[in-house]
């Protein structure tokens, strides 16, 4: 089934953190044209799947696009990230993306975007995209360039099948699923040593579980950058000094075992 026809400078497939923060300093810097195709319902790529108690794991300041603010670059009053800027809810970034797309990109008449498709077929002038919900098919004619946004997509448990096998009796679950739990269960195991792990084990903890029953298994350990070296705007000589200091470090460290153990000793 035949669709429309498109014919741009640019292609980008993926509508994501990084096809995004490309589209959006491109169309501003340039009279390119460009058509986004991403298979999701929604700009905003892995964040429309992710957990909903998920935030960014550093300040909003430093996330999204050139030409919209994430955040209000506010320094938070309560809670754990008190003293530190403002990091952002999955839902607030959804909505930015949203908002980028709707306020920012589209207006100029230079972007287009489909949603809910994926490009079946891809020459250097030439692509296909497909509709998942209707199968229409879309002529796609490039005149400088078709760019993959997905190289560093983020790879998440709400979207992948895992590596390993999984006991038919054991409740098996994405941590997305923590938040429809019925108390019906007598305890909990998280796997992984990354950010979605510690979130879960910390959220756990937050609302009444009791430490002695979630069992946590890391495949290895985490190297965990300490977020008050990781500050923007008006503690960014914090960030400076901490990085610096990071660098003299990794110049007179004789092994990488040494590197890490220096780094640990000075609070990195």
């Amino acid at each position: 089934m035949a669709g429309d026809a498109y014919e741009v400078d640019y292609l980008v497939i993926g509508a994501g953190a990084t096809g995004l923060a490309f589209t959006d300093t491109l169309v501003h810097e340039s009279d390119a044209t460009v058509l986004m195709i991403d298979q999701r319902h929604s700009p905003g790529g892995h964040w429309n799947d992710a957990y909903p108690f998920v935030r960014l794991h550093q300040p909003s300041a430093f996330y999204g696009v050139n030409s919209r603010r994430l955040g209000e670059d506010r320094i938070d009053t309560t809670g754990p990230n008190a003293g530190y800027y403002e990091r952002a809810t999955g839902a607030e970034i959804c909505h930015y993306y949203q908002a980028v797309v709707e306020e920012h990109l589209l207006p100029t008449g230079q972007v287009d975007l489909l949603t809910m498709h994926t490009c079946v077929e891809q020459s250097p002038d030439h692509a296909v995209a497909v509709s998942l919900l209707t199968g229409r098919e879309h002529e796609i004619r490039v005149r400088r360039k078709i760019v993959d946004a997905r190289y560093l997509e983020s790879s998440i448990p709400a979207t992948h099948e895992p590596s390993y096998e999984v006991d038919k009796d054991v409740r098996f679950g994405p941590v997305n699923d923590l938040v429809h739990l019925d108390g019906s269960v007598d305890g909990y195991v998280v796997i992984g040593a990354g950010k979605t792990a510690m979130d879960a084990c910390t959220w756990l903890l937050d609302h009444g579980v009791d430490a002695d029953d979630i069992t946590w298994i890391k495949p290895r350990e985490p190297w965990v950058v300490d977020r008050g070296t990781f500050q923007p705007l008006e503690k960014v000589g914090d960030f400076i000094v901490a990085w610096a200091l990071a660098g003299e470090i990794a110049a007179r460290a004789a092994t990488v075992p040494d590197l890490f153990g220096q780094l640990e000793d000075a609070g990195l």
